[in-house]
């Protein structure tokens, strides 16, 4: 499997410079809610990267909001905040999230990502530097959850779907069982939102 360089999300484009490294693709279709996800080695080539997958698998619909509409725009790529806490506005931002993106690797390094929806307000802010949310059943292969039981180290991605405005955090994620129900509580150590460069 092949990326363009010139089609790749920043944050991505700035990393294949370091050698080969594991990646985790999740490509959503919001009209059918299927999922792929796309798993292996990257390395960089003279036209972007290269990926010797070592999963590929498709998820059922599960909590993917199905999406209508204009296409989304790009990702932004235009100047930058960031932080080791949510601001005010982020926070309600997520509040309002009904969908965001987390990145996992095991205990080896072997990275996957994935996605969690439900209604607006299923991701509560506990500070600004805290989050939990439901671990709703889905296709019953617990990656994710496994993932966080061997590594904590997590990421999250909320995408603005009007503005392509990103939000990314970095944190510690822990599996909580409440009344036989998992939970995760996620520690927040790095906050990075990306807007678009003003016209």
């Amino acid at each position: 499997m092949a990326l363009d360089r010139e089609r790749l999300p920043l944050p991505l484009s700035l990393r294949i410079g370091d050698g080969p490294f594991e990646i985790g693709l999740l490509f959503p279709d919001g009209r059918t809610r299927l999922r792929l996800r796309v798993n292996g080695i990257a390395r960089s080539t003279a036209r972007g990267i290269a990926i010797e997958t070592t999963q590929v698998f498709t998820n059922c619909p599960g909590r993917l909001r199905r999406r209508t509409g204009p296409a989304r725009p790009p990702l932004a790529c235009g100047p930058t905040s960031s932080g080791e806490s949510l601001t005010p506005d982020q926070q309600a931002w997520i509040t309002a999230a009904d969908t965001f993106f987390i990145a996992t690797a095991s205990d080896t390094g072997a990275a996957d990502a994935s996605h969690r929806g439900g209604d607006p307000g299923f991701v509560e802010v506990l500070s600004p530097t805290e989050l939990m949310w439901p671990e709703y059943p889905g296709n019953s292969m617990l990656m994710t959850l496994g993932n966080l039981v061997l590594n904590p180290r997590a990421g999250a991605l909320f995408l603005d779907e009007r503005t392509g405005t990103t939000l990314q955090l970095t944190g510690t994620a822990h599996v909580l069982l409440t009344d036989g129900e998992p939970r995760v509580r996620f520690e927040i150590t790095r906050v990075v939102q990306r807007g678009r460069e003003q016209e």
